[in-house]
């Protein structure tokens, strides 16, 4: 983990995530009469499944910054093998070419 304001960032999250999903819960459930009483339980297991991925984000990233393995029987991610702090080290993505337009004649 490179940045420690990142920690607090995703433990914040959590709690906003909370009060986001419950305004949006109370304000639909008052003006469209939504969700009715046999969608709310999903709606609270979608709300905490939104607010645990920031908690597993920071997992990772501390995993990944340390060079881990985690693993169970049906999968494995391995950061051990993966260097990119060399400054030799790029990962390309897609880009679009400087001048996509070809020159006036």
């Amino acid at each position: 983990m490179k940045d420690p304001a990142f920690g607090r960032t995703a433990i914040t999250a959590i709690p906003v995530i909370w009060c986001v999903f419950a305004i949006l819960f109370f304000v639909t459930r008052k003006y469209l009469d939504w969700p009715g009483t046999e969608l709310i339980r999903p709606y609270v297991y979608l709300a905490l499944g939104a607010s645990a991925l920031p908690p597993i984000l920071l997992v990772l990233d501390v995993v990944a910054s340390r060079g881990g393995v985690i693993g169970t029987k049906w999968f494995k991610i391995d950061f051990s093998k993966a260097v990119l702090d060399q400054p030799d080290v790029r990962r390309e993505s897609f880009a679009l070419p400087d001048n996509i337009v070809s020159p006036a004649r």
